[in-house]
């Protein structure tokens, strides 16, 4: 783990790929229709050609498929020497019992292959007494799932026994990357100090967003696609909350309704807050977007919002 975190994202990838080359390493993401069929073996339907008079016709028959998760347990079986990984992607978006089954006993460090409480199972498709099945030892499963998603269910709790949690926090020493004078690492950590201010410390912007951004058009690019959207997500629309988030460097216009409504007989209605504002976004086409200024505002006068979280703090204590 200590190696992980002193070497950059780049090197970490190319290491990574080495071993998913060499089939230690194996990924998949749950969801709701994810099933055990899927995951270690199950029957499938498969089309076969067959020659007659008439031409070629396909016939379905049906195979025994192995599962990600027995694919990569055998292999680790043949190979101990060697460890073998298999990542779990949105790990609490799929069915536990329905995906692991009986398996779920299995993954406990205690019972794996050469531990002392060894056990095998049969199972119930390929049916195979004579050599059932076990979990190596030398097989590391991590799941990875993000806790601001209030739309699922609480993590089940036969999982949560069977694995340690860890939090993985926004960390924004691995995008030091400086583009036009514009510091992404002060940027990042200005918006999500602010976030934690107006919203939670779980709703942080995660670094992953700017991998890749090495110029300012992707920069422009990810605000108008990634960060915005997603700030309008978090506070529902709220935009006075998300111009702050954005320390108000101009993204974000808001517009007194007397400006927009030319009808004096509309704005004398009892209905118009003639106190609230219509927000817009800046145009697509905007040159503030290109602006390094623009970006640079966002993280000038962050020690406020450092300043706010402080406080509040020390209030709550």
């Amino acid at each position: 783990m200590e190696e992980v975190k002193k070497d950059n994202h780049e090197e970490v990838k190319k290491r990574f790929d080495k071993f998913r080359d060499n089939g230690q390493i194996e990924m998949v993401t749950f969801h709701q229709n994810y099933a055990y069929e899927d995951f270690i073996e199950g029957i499938r339907p498969v089309l076969k050609n067959n020659q007659s008079k008439k031409g070629q016709r396909q016939e379905v028959e049906y195979e025994l498929s192995q599962g990600i998760f027995k694919e990569i347990s055998k292999r680790a079986e043949e190979k101990k020497a060697e460890n073998y990984v298999l990542i779990i992607d949105e790990i609490n978006r799929g069915n536990i019992a329905k995906i692991f089954g009986e398996l779920i006993t299995l993954i406990e460090e205690s019972r794996r292959l050469g531990e002392t409480e060894e056990t095998r199972v049969t199972l119930p498709y390929s049916g195979d007494a004579e050599k059932p099945f076990g979990v190596p030892n030398n097989l590391y499963i991590i799941g990875t799932m993000n806790t601001a998603d209030r739309s699922i269910a609480l993590l089940d709790t036969a999982l949560r026994r069977r694995f340690e949690f860890k939090e993985m926090m926004p960390n924004s020493s691995q995008i030091k990357r400086d583009i036009e004078g514009v510091n992404i690492k002060d940027l990042l950590e200005a918006m999500n100090k602010r976030i934690r201010v107006l919203l939670d410390r779980e709703h942080q912007i995660g670094h992953t967003y700017f991998f890749g951004v090495k110029d300012m058009k992707l920069l422009e690019k990810t605000f108008q696609t990634k960060i915005i959207p997603l700030l309008q997500e978090y506070f529902y629309d709220n935009w006075e909350k998300i111009d702050l988030v954005l320390n108000q460097n101009g993204f974000i216009n808001g517009k007194s309704i007397d400006k927009l409504v030319d009808s004096d007989r509309f704005k004398k209605s009892d209905l118009i807050d003639k106190q609230e504002k219509i927000y817009e976004i800046l145009p697509e086409n905007d040159k503030g977007w290109n602006d390094p200024k623009s970006y640079i505002n966002i993280y000038e006068g962050s020690n406020d919002a450092q300043s706010q979280e402080q406080n509040e703090s020390g209030n709550e204590e």
